[in-house]
């Protein structure tokens, strides 16, 4: 063992378990805060304060030599806030609102990725373990929650009032609501249905590499839930990419026995249910099922609109005299929306494309893509090398990405560290196995 090699070595006590669990089960707290007057503090982020301090501490005090922590995770986060932060003078001859959103969530976000590295290095695998399982049961309360909004809108026609949560202080998002593109789409926890359905289902998936439910019954009836809520709210986020990390197990099975497809009796059964319900929808509520169905076929607006933004975003830097430089290392954090603001939501919010690999390109340029994929790529052929079928789980969370924007959500980089550093933090060299 190199001298150089350090380790926090710990040993987790149940109120450590119980931390890393909750923080799981409250990362997708999104939709709920407490107002404190000048500032706002999201439930989720309570817990996220309290593991930063928490594993400060242990690092002081558990500090000894032992086995390196992988280097990818690290390396990625210096890239990301190295470029974020020279990206993030490029927003300055913006108007006021975009600067004033670019600066905020630099803040809020970006050094929370050294964070997020200095977490994994100090608590380590039982950390991943546990988050990962309480990140399963947040998305499950989630869901549920979202079909009892459904359930309580189809009986009285009106959303579930949160305005008792104020005697405990807490807040909703005024946007937070449950009609969405026409579509009934309830969010749960978050503030996007989008979010709630792409988490449900990678809980869903993770649920199957992991053996938090013994009980066949408990499994089911968690699997059910979980996927039933990206059916609920249409999401093609969440539905398209399972139905794209469905083929490849199929392919990675034809290759290599010790893969399994990824496919269930839960899923069958929902499947069967969707159509039950589009045929009964065809012949009794024909404006809803052709609504459905424009979604489900691309024919609806927020559909076209990615490629439109690629297409503005094309003829922007054809237009510039440094369009060859801004292409390679993009226009500066944040200043995606305002560049697109002509077909999109205008100067006077900020906002972002939903994409983040499109919104990547834009601020942060070809050049930071390209080593964010190669980064990417090294970690898929790490976890493919394990003994599970965690790497089509890492895929999914990836797919995601490039038909909706997660960038600005905490959890969505906090998970992508944790599946990037899966094969390094264990003495076993998997969490999963």
């Amino acid at each position: 063992m190199a001298d150089n090699e350090i380790r926090i070595v710990t040993n987790n006590k149940k109120y450590q378990v119980w931390l890393y669990r909750l923080t799981g089960f409250f990362s997708l707290f999104t939709a709920f805060y407490f107002d404190l007057g000048l500032i706002n503090v999201r439930v989720n982020d309570i817990f996220y304060y309290m593991l930063c301090l928490f594993s400060f501490f242990l690092c002081i005090k558990k500090l000894r030599i032992g086995q390196p922590i992988g280097y990818l995770p690290i390396v990625l986060t210096v890239i990301v806030i190295v470029f974020y932060t020279f990206n993030l003078l490029g927003v300055i001859g913006l108007n006021e609102v975009f600067t004033r959103g670019a600066i905020k969530y630099f803040i809020n976000r970006i050094p929370w990725l050294l964070i997020y590295v200095f977490i994994l290095m100090a608590l380590g695998k039982n950390f991943c373990k546990e988050f990962l399982n309480g990140f399963i049961i947040g998305a499950l309360f989630c869901s549920v929650l979202m079909t009892i909004e459904l359930t309580v809108f189809l009986k009285s026609g009106q959303s579930i009032n949160y305005s008792f949560l104020s005697h405990f202080g807490v807040s909703t998002e005024p946007y937070k609501g449950i009609s969405n593109q026409g579509l009934l789409r309830p969010s749960g926890v978050t503030m996007d249905c989008n979010y709630s359905a792409s988490y449900a289902v990678l809980a869903a998936l993770i649920l199957d590499e992991t053996q938090l439910f013994k009980k066949k019954l408990i499994y089911s009836i968690t699997k059910l839930f979980l996927i039933l809520s990206a059916l609920i709210v249409q999401s093609r986020t969440a539905i398209f990419g399972l139905i794209g990390i469905f083929l490849l197990s199929v392919l990675f099975r034809i290759l290599n026995k010790k893969f399994k497809v990824i496919v269930s009796k839960q899923m069958i059964v929902l499947i069967a249910c969707s159509i039950t319900a589009l045929l009964y929808l065809y012949y009794n509520i024909p404006e809803i099922f052709d609504r459905s169905f424009q979604r489900v076929a691309l024919a609806d607006s927020s559909s076209g609109t990615r490629v439109l933004y690629f297409e503005k975003y094309k003829d922007e830097m054809l237009k510039n005299k440094n369009g060859f430089l801004r292409i390679l290392f993009g226009n500066g954090t944040g200043s995606a929306g305002y560049i697109l603001a002509d077909v999109g939501y205008g100067k006077e919010a900020y906002w972002a494309p939903e994409s983040n690999y499109l919104t990547f390109i834009i601020e942060q340029g070809i050049v930071f893509l390209f080593i964010f994929i190669l980064i990417v790529f090294l970690s898929f052929v790490k976890l493919f090398e394990l003994k599970s079928n965690i790497h089509i789980v890492f895929i999914y969370l990836l797919t995601v990405g490039a038909t909706y924007n997660f960038l600005g959500d905490r959890v969505y980089w906090l998970l992508l560290l944790i599946f990037m550093s899966i094969p390094r933090i264990s003495e076993d060299k998997a969490i999963f196995a």
